[in-house]
């Protein structure tokens, strides 16, 4: 009984820092709101993680392996064309609505210290980059030959943070049509 209600507390404790670190960041959640939030000191908070950072890493942890349980799953798919595997990849990243992926990215840069932020950067790299690598590795006699499949993972992210902030009004399928075109075929294709 114990366990079970141990594990309750620690699940609660996720459930709340998850829905305060991903819509306020890290930086303007505190332990003692999220302890009030479960209804259980802050003190005893620290007993399930021993910091703010532990707890971050645990809450970026579920999510990043959330998100690679998806992303992974389109590798599996029969997707016939990159542009395809890339818009599936994109409505995946855009239509999970717990990432803040620039409030992320911002407290990976900026809010943390530099062993977190080593450990975010490898769970990001592991759960995110990777399959978006391999997906560019299935497609790569379409690909420019002077670029590796990871130097690709890297600019797709970058230019998708980009889109996602200069184009705020349009549904994510929209986005996600707008984006691939332009990602993958430029302003002239």
């Amino acid at each position: 009984m114990a366990l079970s209600t141990h594990t309750d507390t620690e699940d609660r404790i996720l459930a709340a820092a998850t829905e305060m670190f991903m819509s306020i960041g890290f930086k303007r959640t505190s332990t003692r709101a999220i302890a009030r939030q479960v209804g259980i000191t802050q003190p005893n908070l620290y007993h399930y993680f021993p910091n703010k950072e532990a707890l971050y890493l645990a809450v970026i942890g579920n999510e990043l392996q959330q998100l690679n349980h998806d992303l992974s799953a389109i590798l599996e798919t029969d997707i016939h064309s990159l542009d395809e595997a890339l818009r599936e990849v994109t409505l995946i990243l855009l239509n999970y609505d717990k990432v803040d992926y620039m409030s992320l990215h911002f407290d990976m840069i900026h809010s943390v210290s530099e062993p977190t932020r080593k450990k975010m950067y490898t769970g990001w790299e592991e759960k995110m980059l990777v399959p978006i690598t391999q997906i560019f590795a299935q497609y790569k006699a379409d690909l420019p030959k002077e670029m590796s499949e990871y130097e690709l993972a890297q600019l797709y992210f970058g230019q998708m943070a980009t889109m996602m902030r200069f184009y705020p009004h349009l549904d994510n399928n929209e986005l996600a049509v707008k984006f691939i075109h332009l990602f993958l075929h430029g302003i002239m294709g």
